[in-house]
């Protein structure tokens, strides 16, 4: 992507370089999740990519641009937390650094924890998991995941 220097200027316009702990947070339009957005030649992108490409260059064809395990925010952009790498590498590093989410903070999960706890009780009481899924309005598998800790490990 070919940036001008007015981009340039409009970028580095957004970012707090007061150096949080080494990070340089985006202070613009966020993600929900809180990785910046910029505009640049039409396009919505990124905070990151458009960092590493002022300032390191082109991102490879099939790469993703990485955060460190060192950054301490998702809005950060400063170019030394920034490399490439595969969407592969880049969901290792989120494990790595414990910011897989997991239960509740997971946005497709139906239950809380309380509610998980409550269904492994009924389970160990010898409730049968089709009777449990039904008040919980998930199917008897959710059950049986949850209660063979397939799903929720996480949860003594």
């Amino acid at each position: 992507m070919e940036i001008k220097q007015k981009d340039k200027t409009r970028f580095f316009s957004k970012v707090d370089s007061t150096e949080i702990e080494g990070c340089h947070p985006w202070t613009a339009c966020t993600t929900q999740d809180g990785y910046g957005l910029f505009r640049i030649n039409g396009t919505l992108t990124t905070a990151h990519r458009v960092s590493y490409e002022i300032t390191v260059g082109p991102i490879p064809d099939g790469m993703v641009v990485r955060h460190s395990n060192r950054c301490t925010t998702r809005g950060c952009v400063n170019p030394d937390h920034l490399s490439t790498g595969t969407q592969a590498d880049n969901m290792r590093d989120r494990d790595e650094a414990g910011r897989t989410p997991r239960g509740e903070s997971s946005g497709a999960s139906k239950l809380k924890k309380v509610e998980v706890e409550e269904i492994r009780k009924r389970a160990a009481a010898g409730e049968t998991q089709t009777s449990i899924s039904k008040d919980y309005e998930v199917t008897p598998s959710t059950i049986s995941a949850i209660v063979h800790r397939k799903t929720w490990r996480h949860i003594p």
